[in-house]
């Protein structure tokens, strides 16, 4: 009951501030018949008292420099040191808490991973573009100036109305 709090209040009175740390506790009220503990903190200190109160094998360990098989069963002890105690915050997480921490920090750390750019902008408007918004000349991913299609050859060139073929070749030597 005696254990002092680590986290800092103010307190303004009179226009004046006062910071303390208080007790962490409250009240802790055992109860035999139901085989329970019951830990009363104040809301500003919730985050700390839920720590020590869930680890409370590993703070006596820690605070008091006792074993904590004098005072919590066995079965408590071992679960307790399964999970993970943090003296300088008084924080502890389960396992499984642990876990989903880590889970957790993977995810972060992949929403706001830095984004290497494989395609050009250019690519990426034109891969977005659809074929009525495609224009060949402001789009053309070669770098190359378009060209213009030379007609002349087309006019000497007769289409066969059997085989809708030419009779000249077109290849050039």
């Amino acid at each position: 009951m005696a254990v002092e709090s680590i986290t800092e209040k103010t307190v303004k009175r009179n226009g004046k501030s006062k910071t303390f740390k208080g007790r962490l506790f409250y009240s802790i009220l055992t109860d035999k018949e139901a085989d329970s503990c019951t830990f009363t903190y104040f809301a500003v200190n919730e985050k700390e008292a839920q720590g020590v109160a869930n680890g409370l094998p590993l703070f006596i360990e820690d605070f008091f420099e006792m074993e904590a098989a004098t005072f919590c069963r066995s079965a408590f002890v071992a679960e307790a040191k399964n999970g993970y105690w943090t003296k300088s915050t008084r924080q502890f997480l389960t396992q499984e808490e642990k876990e989903e921490q880590g889970k957790l920090n993977n995810m972060e750390d992949l929403a706001i991973a830095n984004v290497i750019q494989f395609v050009s902008s250019d690519h990426q408007r034109a891969l977005a573009m659809n074929d009525d918004d495609a224009n060949t000349i402001d789009t053309d991913l070669r770098n190359k100036t378009p060209r213009p299609i030379d007609h002349s050859k087309d006019k000497d060139d007769e289409i066969s109305a059997l085989s809708n073929s030419t009779r000249t070749s077109k290849a050039q030597l």
